[in-house]
Protein backbone atom coordinates (compact mmCIF):
# COMPACT_ATOMS: atom_id res chain seq x y z
CA UNK A 1 0.00 0.00 0.00
CA UNK A 2 1.21 3.67 -0.62
CA UNK A 3 0.38 6.89 1.32
CA UNK A 4 -1.22 9.36 -0.55
CA UNK A 5 -2.04 13.51 0.47
CA UNK A 6 -5.14 14.94 -1.15
CA UNK A 7 -6.51 18.13 -1.04
CA UNK A 8 -9.67 18.88 -2.23
CA UNK A 9 -10.96 22.56 -2.69
CA UNK A 10 -14.57 23.69 -3.80
CA UNK A 11 -16.44 27.07 -4.32
CA UNK A 12 -18.15 28.37 -1.29
CA UNK A 13 -21.29 28.11 -3.36
CA UNK A 14 -20.83 24.86 -4.09
CA UNK A 15 -20.12 23.33 -0.90
CA UNK A 16 -21.72 19.89 -0.08
CA UNK A 17 -22.27 20.34 3.19
CA UNK A 18 -25.05 23.41 2.88
CA UNK A 19 -27.18 20.45 1.65
CA UNK A 20 -27.17 17.85 4.79
CA UNK A 21 -28.69 15.11 2.51
CA UNK A 22 -25.77 16.13 0.18
CA UNK A 23 -22.95 16.11 3.42
CA UNK A 24 -24.50 13.13 4.73
CA UNK A 25 -23.97 11.02 1.55
CA UNK A 26 -20.11 11.93 1.63
CA UNK A 27 -20.05 10.65 5.30
CA UNK A 28 -20.94 7.46 4.11
CA UNK A 29 -19.06 7.52 1.34
CA UNK A 30 -15.64 8.38 3.77
CA UNK A 31 -17.37 5.61 6.62
CA UNK A 32 -14.56 2.36 7.00
CA UNK A 33 -17.05 0.41 5.70
CA UNK A 34 -17.55 1.90 2.27
CA UNK A 35 -13.52 2.79 2.40
CA UNK A 36 -12.49 -0.77 3.06
CA UNK A 37 -14.50 -1.80 -0.14
CA UNK A 38 -12.49 0.44 -2.43
CA UNK A 39 -9.77 -1.08 -0.94
CA UNK A 40 -8.30 2.19 0.21
CA UNK A 41 -7.49 3.00 4.20
CA UNK A 42 -8.25 6.88 5.29
CA UNK A 43 -5.39 7.25 8.00
CA UNK A 44 -6.58 11.19 8.80
CA UNK A 45 -8.55 14.19 7.53
CA UNK A 46 -9.21 17.66 8.18
CA UNK A 47 -11.26 20.58 6.98
CA UNK A 48 -9.26 23.71 6.69
CA UNK A 49 -11.91 26.04 8.78
CA UNK A 50 -13.64 28.64 6.50
CA UNK A 51 -11.52 27.70 3.32
CA UNK A 52 -13.89 25.11 2.08
CA UNK A 53 -10.47 22.67 1.68
CA UNK A 54 -10.20 19.14 3.20
CA UNK A 55 -7.23 16.75 3.29
CA UNK A 56 -7.01 13.89 3.37
CA UNK A 57 -3.94 11.08 4.47
CA UNK A 58 -4.82 7.78 2.73
CA UNK A 59 -3.39 4.90 1.80
CA UNK A 60 -4.20 2.73 -1.62
CA UNK A 61 -2.61 0.32 -3.72
CA UNK A 62 -2.22 2.83 -6.59
CA UNK A 63 -3.38 6.05 -7.75
CA UNK A 64 -5.84 5.28 -10.14
CA UNK A 65 -7.93 3.53 -7.45
CA UNK A 66 -7.37 6.55 -5.06
CA UNK A 67 -8.94 8.71 -7.91
CA UNK A 68 -11.75 6.38 -8.33
CA UNK A 69 -12.42 5.79 -4.84
CA UNK A 70 -12.80 9.90 -4.59
CA UNK A 71 -14.51 10.78 -7.84
CA UNK A 72 -17.24 12.71 -5.66
CA UNK A 73 -15.15 15.22 -4.55
CA UNK A 74 -13.52 15.74 -8.19
CA UNK A 75 -17.21 16.64 -8.76
CA UNK A 76 -17.73 18.63 -6.34
CA UNK A 77 -14.59 21.01 -7.21
CA UNK A 78 -10.50 20.73 -7.79
CA UNK A 79 -8.84 17.33 -6.78
CA UNK A 80 -4.84 17.37 -6.38
CA UNK A 81 -3.33 13.94 -4.64
CA UNK A 82 0.70 13.98 -3.71
CA UNK A 83 2.77 10.50 -3.03
CA UNK A 84 3.48 10.68 -0.03
CA UNK A 85 5.92 9.40 3.19
CA UNK A 86 5.92 9.30 6.66
CA UNK A 87 8.46 11.02 8.99
CA UNK A 88 9.67 7.85 10.47
CA UNK A 89 10.25 6.90 7.01
CA UNK A 90 11.90 10.17 5.40
CA UNK A 91 14.06 10.09 8.69
CA UNK A 92 15.18 6.64 8.66
CA UNK A 93 16.07 6.46 4.60
CA UNK A 94 17.99 9.86 5.24
CA UNK A 95 16.16 11.88 3.24
CA UNK A 96 12.68 13.26 1.47
CA UNK A 97 14.31 12.07 -1.83
CA UNK A 98 16.15 9.09 -0.72
CA UNK A 99 15.03 5.84 -1.13
CA UNK A 100 14.99 3.14 1.99
CA UNK A 101 17.70 0.92 2.66
CA UNK A 102 17.73 -2.42 1.45
CA UNK A 103 19.22 -5.72 3.23
CA UNK A 104 21.13 -8.29 0.53
CA UNK A 105 21.98 -10.72 3.52
CA UNK A 106 18.85 -11.39 5.78
CA UNK A 107 15.21 -10.71 5.66
CA UNK A 108 15.03 -7.44 7.70
CA UNK A 109 12.46 -5.39 9.42
CA UNK A 110 11.32 -2.25 7.57
CA UNK A 111 12.93 0.63 9.02
CA UNK A 112 9.80 2.92 9.53
CA UNK A 113 7.57 -0.02 11.10
CA UNK A 114 10.63 -0.50 13.68
CA UNK A 115 11.21 2.96 14.41
CA UNK A 116 7.22 3.72 14.87
CA UNK A 117 7.19 0.64 17.19
CA UNK A 118 9.79 2.21 19.49
CA UNK A 119 7.93 5.64 18.91
CA UNK A 120 4.95 4.07 20.08
CA UNK A 121 6.51 2.11 22.95
CA UNK A 122 7.81 5.45 24.61
CA UNK A 123 11.54 5.37 23.88
CA UNK A 124 13.44 8.43 23.14
CA UNK A 125 15.10 7.55 19.49
CA UNK A 126 18.74 9.02 18.53
CA UNK A 127 18.73 7.56 15.50
CA UNK A 128 15.81 5.90 13.07
CA UNK A 129 18.19 3.71 10.95
CA UNK A 130 19.36 1.86 11.90
CA UNK A 131 17.58 1.90 15.18
CA UNK A 132 18.86 3.38 18.33
CA UNK A 133 16.91 4.17 21.10
CA UNK A 134 17.21 5.01 24.82
CA UNK A 135 14.26 4.39 27.54
CA UNK A 136 12.61 7.22 28.85
CA UNK A 137 13.18 8.56 32.59
CA UNK A 138 8.99 8.31 33.33
CA UNK A 139 9.72 4.86 32.51
CA UNK A 140 12.34 4.35 35.06
CA UNK A 141 10.16 5.27 37.69
CA UNK A 142 8.41 3.01 39.75
CA UNK A 143 9.36 -0.20 38.77
CA UNK A 144 12.47 -2.65 39.32
CA UNK A 145 12.17 -4.52 35.87
CA UNK A 146 12.54 -3.37 33.06
CA UNK A 147 9.56 -4.27 30.45
CA UNK A 148 11.07 -5.65 26.69
CA UNK A 149 9.03 -3.07 24.51
CA UNK A 150 10.62 -0.10 27.45
CA UNK A 151 14.45 -1.89 27.26
CA UNK A 152 16.97 0.76 24.99
CA UNK A 153 17.59 -0.36 21.53
CA UNK A 154 21.05 -0.21 20.44
CA UNK A 155 21.98 -1.48 16.61
CA UNK A 156 24.60 -1.16 14.24
CA UNK A 157 22.80 -2.83 11.39
CA UNK A 158 19.22 -3.54 9.87
CA UNK A 159 16.84 -5.89 12.58
CA UNK A 160 16.54 -9.11 11.25
CA UNK A 161 13.05 -10.78 10.46
CA UNK A 162 13.61 -14.44 11.33
CA UNK A 163 11.34 -17.18 10.67
CA UNK A 164 11.18 -19.08 13.98
CA UNK A 165 10.28 -22.06 12.04
CA UNK A 166 13.23 -22.06 10.28
CA UNK A 167 15.90 -20.08 12.72
CA UNK A 168 19.07 -21.96 13.60
CA UNK A 169 21.83 -20.91 16.08
CA UNK A 170 25.36 -22.15 14.67
CA UNK A 171 27.77 -22.56 17.20
CA UNK A 172 31.14 -23.62 15.51
CA UNK A 173 34.87 -23.10 14.56
CA UNK A 174 37.44 -23.30 17.55
CA UNK A 175 34.48 -25.35 19.77
CA UNK A 176 34.61 -29.11 21.41
CA UNK A 177 31.26 -29.85 20.38
CA UNK A 178 29.72 -27.92 17.13
CA UNK A 179 25.88 -27.02 17.47
CA UNK A 180 23.15 -25.79 15.76
CA UNK A 181 19.76 -24.83 17.66
CA UNK A 182 16.46 -23.85 16.56
CA UNK A 183 14.43 -21.30 18.67
CA UNK A 184 12.82 -23.81 19.86
CA UNK A 185 15.98 -25.33 22.01
CA UNK A 186 16.87 -22.44 22.83
CA UNK A 187 13.41 -21.64 24.81
CA UNK A 188 14.24 -24.92 26.54
CA UNK A 189 17.55 -24.89 27.72
CA UNK A 190 17.82 -24.34 31.63
CA UNK A 191 17.47 -20.65 32.41
CA UNK A 192 18.74 -18.57 35.94
CA UNK A 193 17.42 -14.89 36.22
CA UNK A 194 19.32 -12.09 37.87
CA UNK A 195 17.94 -9.05 38.48
CA UNK A 196 21.17 -6.64 37.69
CA UNK A 197 21.30 -2.80 36.02
CA UNK A 198 22.40 -2.25 32.40
CA UNK A 199 22.95 0.42 31.52
CA UNK A 200 23.99 1.42 27.29
CA UNK A 201 28.04 2.05 27.15
CA UNK A 202 27.26 4.90 24.65
CA UNK A 203 26.08 7.08 27.36
CA UNK A 204 29.47 6.72 29.08
CA UNK A 205 31.23 7.45 25.94
CA UNK A 206 29.22 10.70 25.34
CA UNK A 207 31.06 12.34 27.78
CA UNK A 208 34.20 11.07 27.10
CA UNK A 209 36.59 14.42 26.26
CA UNK A 210 38.11 13.54 23.59
CA UNK A 211 35.10 11.88 22.61
CA UNK A 212 35.94 7.99 22.05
Amino acid sequence: MALFVVRHQHAAERCPAQDPYMGAMLLNHLSRPNVRQHGVEIQGEAIVQGEHTLYLIVEASDEGRLREFLQPFHMAGTLDIYPASTCARVVASGGCAAAMPVSELVPALDPEDACQQAMEAGLVVHRAHPLNCETSVPALVGGVVMPNAHFYVRNHFQIPNLDATTFRLTVGGLVERPLSLSLHDLHTLRSQTLIVTLECAGNGRALSTPPC
